[in-house]
């Protein structure tokens, strides 16, 4: 039986149960702890990363997980022009702020400039779909959770509430909280099992900046473990 003293150990547990399930293909997918995407800290957060290609540097990396550039990046596309005085307006902080980073950008290839402050997306900064679903992992105070978890929701496209079997009920009395804010609730079993009590329905994350900041962060974890897949497979 397994009874936990601190919410690290369940967190702990918990990662390892989703690393071990049947469905969880070690290719296609990645674990991340502590994700930080400006919206809290997700005790866990799952990816699916199919077809991402190695084309990022780690300065455009780096650019993603600041938020000014990821909100940037978020108001540009790759047919659309946008204008410097657009992003002086869009960007929330100062016109030499925004210039700093608009320059950043270029020089990361991540923005090209068309003409004279007219901008649009590069051609070979293409974001990959990466299906997010997060995780917050508490012993008690579900409320707390599942306030942590809603914010999650702002890169993610399945945010879930972990809690142990022992101190759960309270939280599935109250299930209809969940349901209102489309929050999923995950039971760990003392078996050394998990059951979903409640499934949330997916949905596309409401930033897309904070998005791109878990992309960043995502495809980062995922080109450093297949380098060192890689490198074992090398030597064996």
């Amino acid at each position: 039986m397994n009874n936990f003293n601190s919410e690290d150990q369940l967190v702990n547990f918990f990662a390892e149960l989703l690393l071990n399930r049947n469905n969880f293909n070690r290719k296609s997918k990645i674990i991340m702890r502590e994700v930080d995407c400006w919206q809290g800290r997700a005790d866990i957060v799952e990816a699916a990363v199919e077809n991402i290609r190695p084309c990022f540097t780690e300065h455009q990396l780096q650019l993603m997980s600041h938020y000014t550039c990821s909100y940037l990046i978020s108001l540009l596309h790759h047919n659309s022009v946008r204008t410097r005085e657009y992003l002086h307006n869009n960007s929330g902080v100062s016109i030499k702020t925004t210039d700093k980073w608009i320059q950043e950008l270029r020089l990361a290839n991540i923005f090209t400039e068309l003409s004279t402050d007219r901008f649009v997306l590069g051609t070979s900064f293409l974001l990959p779909d990466i299906y997010f679903v997060a995780y917050e992992v508490k012993l008690h105070n579900w409320k707390r959770a599942l306030y942590q978890a809603i914010q999650y929701k702002g890169f993610s496209n399945e945010s879930y509430v972990v809690m142990p079997q022992n101190n759960i009920s309270p939280a599935i009395n109250n299930i209809e909280a969940f349901k209102a804010n489309n929050i999923g609730l995950i039971e760990v079993n003392n078996g050394g099992t998990y059951r979903v009590k409640l499934k949330p329905r997916s949905s596309r994350p409401r930033s897309k900046s904070y998005n791109i900041v878990g992309k960043g962060m995502a495809i980062r974890t995922f080109c450093s473990e297949t380098i060192t897949q890689k490198h074992l497979d090398e030597i064996q």
